[in-house]
């Protein structure tokens, strides 16, 4: 008796957001040997980069999108070649870098108009990212957190339609990232 042995389309996770919000570090501290301190300056991503993963016995493939202004207008302008067939988009926000707040939304915006239009709707993860714990400790982190309710989570509801699910994350790289990212 032969054994028939089907293989399962992989699961694509879509890793979208400004330069430097943290999408590499993200990618980087999902692998078993890399250490926190490998994590402190990633080289930025040019174009997209692709990583499989396997992950109870499935295989998702993470798709990271430069964030560079050039490549996010390319990944707007090509939307079907690189948010067809997603399965989950995050969309990362470094809560540390409030002075590009709005133009992370703005892209979040684009984002959702054309899935809209296209009639797409992967499962939608928002994150803010960089919520380090070393931050909650500082003066500072009180006047990031008032921000990221009354500024960015206020606006990301205002920009995600109500028919669209999605969930908002503070997370860092000393979160368990593999529960947030993998689950779909």
């Amino acid at each position: 008796m032969s054994s028939i042995i089907v293989k399962q389309k992989p699961i694509k996770i879509l890793l979208v957001g400004l330069d430097n919000c943290g999408k590499t570090s993200i990618i980087l501290s999902l692998r078993e040997s890399t250490s926190v301190k490998s994590l402190d300056s990633p080289k930025p991503t040019l174009g997209v980069n692709i990583e499989n993963f396997e992950y109870k016995n499935q295989v998702i493939s993470l798709w990271e999108c430069g964030g560079t202004e050039t490549y996010r207008n390319k990944y707007l302008e090509n939307f079907h070649k690189y948010f067809g067939m997603t399965d989950k988009l995050l969309f990362i926000v470094d809560v540390q870098d409030r002075i590009r707040y709005d133009l992370a939304l703005d892209y979040l915006e684009k984002i959702i108009k054309l899935l809209e239009k296209e009639r797409k709707s992967p499962t939608l993860s928002i994150l803010l990212h960089k919520y380090d714990p070393n931050i909650t400790e500082q003066q500072e982190f009180k006047n990031l957190h008032k921000d990221l309710n009354l500024t960015v989570i206020k606006q990301i509801r205002k920009i995600i339609p109500s028919n669209i699910n999605y969930t908002i994350l503070k997370t860092s790289i000393y979160t368990d990232l593999k529960e947030v990212i993998f689950d779909i």
